[in-house]
């Protein structure tokens, strides 16, 4: 990725969050599937045994419910869920594989995964637009169900001058809101809001009259640095 940012290429990346990724996998699907890349059926049956024969009762108070099985989900904590959520969802990133992504040494890449951390990787928004709904939508046809909320894009980019002149135009026209991050010093808040406007902060109170305006020049973001987030 860091040649890729060395050839000046945009990078559009989003990070998918899966709503309690790990406790809706199916275990009969997941079996099948481990039965299908050619798991030996040794190791299966030992898995299968994992988890196939779980049971769990709820207790309230002198009550207890009665046994039912356990049908979906892989243990939280135990080495073997992040290989077994990885070949659970390598499926459905097989359907995504000829979805538009990063050409990188004559090979295409459009995710990076990790046990339920996943990126999706694109050179524009419009295909990551197009990636991310096809991932949820056999993301669905899995089981699986993306967080919305906490799901995020970002932009990778080694030289942002439209980004920071996009920003100082939000800034002016207040379209920028939130606040001054708790803990942070003055001094730094305020120069970073004269490097992103050109302007001291004099200036910018001058320019931007109405309260509202000012809320929005004062609640500039300082995080995003040479990072953009893609809307």
């Amino acid at each position: 990725m860091q040649k890729y940012i060395g050839c000046n290429k945009e990078i559009y990346a989003c990070f998918i969050d899966y709503a309690k990724a790990f406790d809706r996998v199916h275990h009969t699907e997941m079996i099948r599937i481990l039965e299908k890349i050619g798991i030996d059926g040794k190791d299966i049956r030992i898995i299968a045994h994992l988890y196939w024969y779980q049971k769990v009762a709820i207790r309230s108070g002198c009550d207890i419910s009665d046994f039912t099985s356990i049908k979906r989900g892989v243990r939280q904590g135990f080495v073997l869920s992040p290989y077994l959520f990885n070949i659970y969802t390598e499926f459905i990133f097989r359907e995504t594989s000829k979805c538009h992504g990063l050409n990188i040494g004559g090979r295409k890449f459009n995710n990076i995964r990790y046990a339920d951390y996943t990126v999706l990787l694109t050179e524009n928004a419009e295909d990551l637009q197009l990636l991310a709904e096809a991932v949820n939508k056999h993301s669905n046809d899995a089981g699986l169900e993306m967080n919305v909320k906490k799901t995020k894009t970002m932009v990778i980019i080694k030289f942002p001058p439209k980004a920071k002149s996009n920003k100082i135009k939000d800034v002016l026209e207040g379209k920028i809101e939130g606040s001054r991050p708790r803990g942070r010093q003055r001094r730094r808040w305020i120069d970073d809001i004269t490097e992103w406007t050109g302007k001291d902060i004099h200036q910018c109170t001058v320019e931007v009259q109405d309260r509202a305006k000012w809320k929005s020049v004062s609640s500039q973001p300082l995080e995003q640095g040479r990072h953009r987030e893609s809307s």
